[in-house]
């Protein structure tokens, strides 16, 4: 049998998983029933580590699955099969299976292309105890994980002190500004031609801001001179007050430290997406909250992240205080942080590119 049509169409589905500012970093190769996901090298990327990538591709395996599963086929899962390719990150063998429940997972299947990133500010109204057993039920792949839910507003407020020390440092630095700037996409057509990056209209910022943005914030010199005068603090701090503060509940997946290996990223993010899927599926908005954690991951790994001694030490100061925040003991670990809620407007989609398939023919 020719998998090539039913493998397309998977893969065209999964590709809607999420990743850091729409770059998408995964390409495909296919042998006969068998697909070997590789990581992608993405241009103008100040390096994020392993870390962040494993997550990402953890996301991606698991709408491989879902969907795989509701044409009929059961999966293999092969995590970091190869020590000599640091590129390969999974592989996943397709067998047709007539004893699957197509209707196990078909309400996730569907919120595949309802998915989105809500950063808009979010209602008052409290996370039911039925909304929050359905997203921790959610939690399939990850051995002891946890969530928790951050509901105390005073508490709430001292996790955004953490979260928007991402703000702080995007904006007093100059890779990583660049690196934002760069992915932005300022109009409907530049999105759709791109296919990648981040439209400015999920941003969920005012026409005034976004023009601001756009005609004098992305410009280095000038960003530097009104950092003379704290302006990425500033902005911080805005948006803190926002955005930020305005949600009904953080949630923290944690993991113990004892229960961490290699392949814990890519549980995560598998977990991390069946979270997401399920709160698509009952109207709870969320939004990852995480950068502090991944640039700290990335420090760690001495990867080349392009922070100074200060901005480190900052970073470090808010990745303890998330976890202390959050109620993580000192053997566990905080993986994701997302804010969550019921949202107050819609969010727009980011477009997707036609996955990068290479077939193997024998």
């Amino acid at each position: 049998m020719d998998m090539k049509p039913i493998i397309t169409e998977i893969l065209n589905i999964a590709v809607k998983a999420p990743s850091g500012d729409n770059t998408q970093p995964w390409r495909f190769v296919v042998n006969k029933n068998i697909i070997f996901i590789h990581k992608r090298s993405i241009e103008g990327d100040s390096n994020w580590g392993n870390y962040n990538l494993l997550i990402t591709h953890g996301t991606l395996i698991e709408n491989i699955n879902i969907a795989a599963n509701q044409f009929g086929y059961s999966t293999e899962l092969a995590f970091l099969p190869d020590p000599n390719d640091p590129t390969l990150t999974a592989t996943i063998t397709l067998q047709a299976d007539s004893s699957i429940d197509t209707n196990l997972n078909e309400s996730l299947f569907k919120a595949i292309k309802n998915r989105v990133t809500n950063r808009y500010p979010y209602k008052k109204q409290p996370l039911t105890s039925e909304e929050k057993t359905t997203l921790t039920s959610s939690i399939l792949h990850t051995p002891n994980a946890r969530v928790v839910f951050i509901e105390d507003k005073k508490t709430i407020r001292q996790i955004s002190d953490s979260v928007v020390t991402q703000i702080k440092v995007f904006f007093s630095n100059k890779s990583l500004h660049e690196d934002f700037f760069t992915r932005l996409r300022w109009s409907k057509k530049s999105s759709e031609i791109s296919s990648t990056g981040l439209p400015a209209d999920t941003l969920a910022l005012d026409p005034i801001t976004i023009l601001s943005m756009r005609f004098v914030l992305s410009f280095w010199p000038i960003m530097k001179f009104l950092n003379l005068f704290w302006f990425s603090s500033i902005i911080a701090m805005i948006e803190k007050w926002r955005r930020y503060n305005k949600s009904a509940a953080y949630l923290a997946f944690i993991v113990p430290k004892q229960e961490m290996t290699p392949i814990t990223p890519l549980q995560a993010g598998q977990d991390v997406e069946r979270i997401w899927l399920t709160a698509s599926n009952i109207d709870l908005a969320l939004q990852p909250t995480s950068a502090i954690l991944l640039m700290e991951h990335a420090i760690m790994d001495k990867s080349g992240f392009p922070t100074s001694s200060d901005q480190n030490k900052l970073i470090n100061e808010s990745y303890l205080n998330i976890h202390k925040y959050c109620g993580a003991s000192t053997d566990e670990s905080v993986l994701w942080l997302m804010r969550v809620g019921h949202s107050t407007r819609v969010a727009s989609h980011s477009p997707r590119k036609t996955p990068e398939i290479t077939f193997i023919e024998n």
